[in-house]
């Protein structure tokens, strides 16, 4: 027990300044799963950096030739990064570094911006977007070589801007937030149609959702200073609202493009809030004996709701972006002696 709790244990993060780089400006950043290479968005170009001995070098910079870069993710399994744009366009290309930086394939069936991208996990044979045109679309893979992704499923719920996505561990669910004041909770899978089975109605809109559990997810709204824990009854097959958490950043608006992230692994939660990054610690889950417990246990002020980034998988690298600084900044968790 004792060494499960000390690998628990929560370090604060703190900055690298030989790890900070100038960077125009950038709307998405991504980090692959072993922690090698970032890739930093930058005015419609990707900038491409390694990763090594906690320090970024700059390696490729790819042309895009369009619209600024609104999601980039890496695959875990395979050898792919996906990219959007505010055009609505996705597209791959491999993550094996070359000379040439043309595309392996590009779709361009959305004719507005994507606001939020995610691959499902481990098979990595789904993509899901959500985009401005209120439209959650799902894309199939059906051919690795050659390259061949295909939408199956469109799916127009809400009322206006799609703003975030999270899929549970399983698969099997998915829930949406939009500009509409509205949460989608659907099921499906890669196999069948998915279908909504449930639209909670919010009071504030809000850019970040994310599940921790299959049945608990969260949900930040805009100008708010609490956080949102809705947890699923079995008996009525509903979620409701179960408990809040007092957070920082309520008091100034936020924008979306920096989604919230929980790493099972450290039972940690990266929420933005306002000009806040936010750390909660999921204690322990709900049982037959006890609720789900949740502490606050840092938060990152950047003076400037123009801050976007993301968190490695494993926890060890908070990379981000902000308007004020103008540079891509990397903090890790600094262990106390």
């Amino acid at each position: 027990m004792q060494n499960i709790q000390s690998s628990l244990e929560f370090f604060p993060y703190e900055l690298i300044p030989k790890m900070t780089t100038n960077n125009r400006y950038c709307h998405a950043i991504a980090i692959n799963h072993n922690n090698t290479i970032v890739m930093v968005e930058d005015r419609g170009n990707i900038k491409v950096f390694n990763l090594k001995n906690e320090s970024l070098k700059l390696i490729q910079i790819i042309q895009q030739l369009g619209f600024s870069v609104s999601t980039i993710n890496f695959f875990k399994s395979q050898q792919f990064f996906v990219s959007s744009s505010y055009m609505g366009d996705i597209i791959f290309r491999s993550s094996i570094l070359k000379s040439t930086s043309k595309f392996l394939l590009k779709i361009s069936e959305n004719i507005t911006q994507i606001n939020c991208l995610l691959i499902n996990s481990p098979q990595e044979d789904l993509i899901i977007t959500g985009s401005a045109d209120h439209a959650i679309r799902f894309y199939q893979s059906k051919s690795k070589y050659p390259l061949s992704w295909v939408c199956s499923q469109t799916l127009i719920v809400h009322l206006n801007c799609v703003q975030g996505l999270s899929l549970n561990e399983e698969g099997t669910k998915l829930i949406s937030c939009g500009s509409d004041l509205k949460i989608i909770i659907m099921e499906g899978s890669n196999k069948q149609n998915w279908i909504v089975k449930q639209i909670i109605q919010t009071s504030w809109k809000g850019f970040r959702i994310n599940f921790i559990t299959n049945d608990i997810f969260i949900f930040q709204q805009g100008l708010r200073n609490e956080l949102d824990f809705y947890m699923f009854n079995s008996q009525s097959g509903l979620y409701s609202l179960d408990k809040k958490l007092q957070v920082k950043g309520g008091q100034k608006s936020c924008y979306n493009l920096f989604p919230s992230k929980y790493v099972k692994s450290k039972q940690l939660l990266l929420v933005k809030n306002g000009e806040y990054v936010n750390f909660i610690r999921i204690i322990n889950q709900p049982s037959s004996n006890q609720d789900l417990e949740c502490t606050l246990v840092q938060a990152i002020n950047f003076d400037t709701g123009l801050t976007f980034g993301t968190l490695s998988d494993d926890g060890q690298y908070l990379i981000t972006w902000d308007y004020n600084s103008q540079q891509i900044k990397v903090r890790k968790p600094k262990r106390i002696v």
